[in-house]
């Protein structure tokens, strides 16, 4: 819980604001299950988020001790381009805590070619051993020539420390 400055953090880490401040609507966010939670980044390979600009407060993010069982990439609209996109963790202050942990190499015209397609991420942090030493948000770097295509990252995790 953070101090008083007009909004409370929920159950997922993310504020929640009262009078006239106002949630911005997005896609992205967290479900939470029984003991699995889901976490859901939407990719738009024309507005990719800089490393620099990822950790922020009102985005979601994955908890301090987070075990990652699964991640994966699944289409909305057809990906174009001979590039990859590079998945990573960032830290709070906006440095890559695993430039590569989801995924180091998807790449787009072969595997998220039409929409439907579906991408089993295969990173180190997606091994179902390592747990996560701090917060950390997910990001995606494109290499190379991505010319279209938008999707949504899933990163299904169990917190296993919680408060």
């Amino acid at each position: 819980m953070t101090t008083w400055n007009g909004s409370i953090e929920n159950a997922d880490g993310l504020p929640v604001k009262f009078g006239t401040a106002r949630a911005t609507p997005v896609t992205d966010g967290v479900t939470a299950g029984k003991d699995e939670k889901l976490l859901t980044l939407y990719l738009d390979s024309q507005n990719l988020t800089a490393l620099a600009n990822v950790a922020r407060e009102d985005v979601a993010h994955l908890p301090a001790d987070a075990l990652i069982t699964e991640a994966y990439i699944v289409a909305e609209s057809a990906w174009t381009g001979t590039g990859t996109l590079t998945v990573g963790l960032a830290k709070s202050d906006s440095t890559a805590l695993d430039a590569d942990g989801i995924d180091a190499t998807v790449d787009v015209d072969a595997v998220l070619a039409a929409a439907g397609d579906v991408v089993s991420c295969d990173g180190v942090l997606v091994d179902k051993t390592e747990t996560i030493s701090e917060r950390a948000w997910p990001y995606a770097v494109a290499n190379g020539t991505v010319s279209a295509g938008t999707a949504t990252l899933y990163i299904k995790y169990i917190q296993t420390n919680a408060a």
